[in-house]
């Protein structure tokens, strides 16, 4: 599960999806999470901890990337 991954729980993970921070998916009722995103996710926070300024097309709000890798591995969370 994604949040277990990432170490937050559910209304986090729900605030993350919201804001763009971690992109997914809605298939149904279920929510998919790709493998691509969430190592997205975390490069994007390294980054930012690390002093490095992210352009705003790469910063998780839609643009740069959003297109799934055709061997990304989703991961659903419902």
């Amino acid at each position: 599960m994604v949040q277990q991954r990432l170490g937050i729980g559910r209304s986090r993970f729900f605030e993350l999806i919201k804001s763009g921070e971690l992109r997914s998916v809605r298939i149904g009722v279920s929510r998919l999470v790709s493998e691509y995103a969430i190592q997205d996710f975390i490069r994007r926070l390294e980054l930012e901890q690390n002093g490095v300024e992210i352009p705003a097309e790469q910063n998780g709000d839609g643009a740069a990337g959003a297109t799934a890798a055709p061997s990304e591995n989703p991961v659903s969370i419902a």
